[in-house]
């Protein structure tokens, strides 16, 4: 089950005061000599919104700052100059505007709002908090200012402080429905799941014709395992939202673990008439009809998944007790090795860097690669490699020959069925007695195949196939562990992990 389709909006936009979105710029009356003084300062204020809300930002900009000429102490100028220059992502000057008002007026709750909201944009959060909470203090039904307050505490998964002003936003506008989906997912987090779908119920009621809250009905469903309601939720929100992806797959997986597997091809069926060739819905169908089953996941499958992925990805593992980067500090420690900053080494398909801790130790310098990336984006915020590419993992070893002491890849063979070629790459990637450290996804069910696409898209390994294609590539198994990876559906995926060492004789 994958935790977020919601395309969230960002947080409310700058407060300007009243404004018509459809209002267009006047043309300036025949008679210009307009008298001076409030007339004028007046008319210089409704066009220079008038730009605004048109886009016309330099016009916008040129009206203000006349006002401002006019009159140096306008707030409202300063404040509205100052949404002029965040809508161009000129943050400092925005914050400069702001700062101005608030120097003029300390107390405008416009202008503390936006410079809340500038220092959010910009990922100042201490800062940002700060503000919000003296607009809170000034105004305790200040709907914005608490939303994205909530907003702000999810982002640093400070969850409970989240729901408190979630909730606080829903008692202010009881018809937000945003505000209740937001409760619902903050709630969800915390696997507090009646609660969580008793505000998603909210947000459908505040909104029938919205599939956001549906989805999220659809998501505590699924986690307290009421499967038949969370299929039905799923497809409300499918018929709601045709474009939203992750509901398709979430309803996917609930038919094919209800046992409807007719109902879960239809589903992709339907997702791929509506999207002809669209890579998840595609790779799924394989994976649940066992038709035209590729060899390995397509770079556009995983792109695809990832990108959308990315911004959920480290909460849905901690969910599922993604124990990767444990296991492989296991394997390691196993071998005896001390971890010495001494070794070049690779995290091969590194998704958001969740195994960089683990690995940092033993580097001189760490390298990630992966296809996404999005979440390229998140491993390059923890800060801790040295460098990072986006590319495909089989090619990128092969044009690297002796690069590495030490590659690493976590989940990332569970995207390959014949593990041979990338066997082959990995070991004329590493120098020698150079190391392979994988895990993959234990194939038990005695059918004898070497490897199989589950209907979770992703493939299992026989683990005398696997070990059979290291020895073969020349990488000698010297460490086995058999431990659960992760849990799902209500049970453990168990997993395999393997440190292999490059034989001496190998090319």
């Amino acid at each position: 089950m994958r935790d977020s389709d919601r395309e969230a909006p960002p947080p409310d936009g700058p407060a300007s005061g009243p404004a018509d979105p459809d209002e267009r710029a006047p043309s300036r009356p025949a008679n210009t000599d307009l008298p001076p003084g409030p007339v004028l300062d007046f008319y210089l204020f409704e066009k220079a919104k008038a730009f605004q809300n048109a886009g016309n930002y330099p016009q916008a900009e040129q009206c203000y700052r006349q006002l401002i000429e006019r009159d140096p102490r306008s707030v409202k100028a300063y404040n509205n100059l100052g949404i002029v220059f965040q809508a161009q992502k000129r943050m400092p000057e925005a914050e400069w505007a702001y700062r101005r008002a608030l120097e003029i007026e300390p107390a405008s709750a416009h202008a503390l709002y936006n410079l809340a909201h500038a220092l959010q944009s910009d990922g100042r959060l201490d800062e940002a908090e700060a503000y919000y909470g003296r607009v809170i203090a000034l105004d305790p039904n200040a709907y914005s200012a608490c939303f994205n307050l909530g907003r702000l505490f999810e982002a640093q998964h400070r969850l409970e402080e989240a729901a408190r002003l979630y909730r606080r936003a829903v008692e202010i506008v009881p018809e937000s429905t945003v505000a209740h989906v937001a409760l619902g997912d903050a709630l969800y987090q915390l696997r507090r799941l009646e609660e969580a779908l008793a505000a998603f119920r909210a947000g459908i009621e505040s909104d029938p014709a919205s599939g956001a809250p549906h989805f999220g009905a659809g998501k505590a469903l699924e986690a307290l395992d009421r499967l038949d309601e969370a299929a039905a939720d799923y497809r409300q929100a499918v018929e709601r939202d045709p474009a939203a992806h992750v509901a398709r797959e979430n309803l996917v997986s609930v038919l094919e673990r209800l046992g409807r597997r007719d109902e879960a091809v239809q589903a992709l069926a339907d997702w791929l008439l509506r999207e002809p060739g669209h890579p998840i819905a595609r790779h799924l169908l394989a994976a649940i009809s066992g038709l035209e089953v590729p060899e390995r996941a397509g770079d556009d499958y995983l792109r695809a998944t990832f990108d959308s992925f990315a911004e959920d990805f480290d909460v849905t593992l901690e969910r599922l007790g993604y124990r990767g980067p444990a296991l492989l500090g296991a394997a390691l420690a196993r071998a005896g090795d001390p971890p010495r900053a001494a070794l070049d080494v690779l995290d091969a398909g590194c998704g958001t860097g969740l195994c960089a801790a683990t690995l940092r130790p033993y580097a001189r310098r760490l390298t990630g690669v992966d296809v996404s990336r999005a979440m390229l984006a998140r491993a390059r915020a923890r800060g801790l490699y040295d460098e990072l590419a986006e590319r495909e993992v089989t090619s990128y070893l092969e044009e690297r020959p002796q690069a590495f002491d030490l590659i690493a890849a976590a989940d990332t063979l569970i995207y390959f069925g014949p593990l041979e070629r990338w066997l082959g790459a990995a070991a004329r990637a590493l120098r020698p007695a150079g190391r392979l450290l994988v895990t993959l996804e234990l194939l038990e069910d005695g059918t004898g195949v070497p490897h199989r696409l589950n209907p979770t898209g992703r493939y299992a390994h026989a683990e005398v196939y696997a070990l059979a294609a290291l020895e073969a590539a020349g990488l000698p198994p010297a460490v086995v562990l058999r431990e659960p990876l992760r849990s799902e559906a209500g049970g453990p995926v168990n997993g395999l992990v393997v440190l292999a060492q490059r034989a001496v004789t190998t090319d």
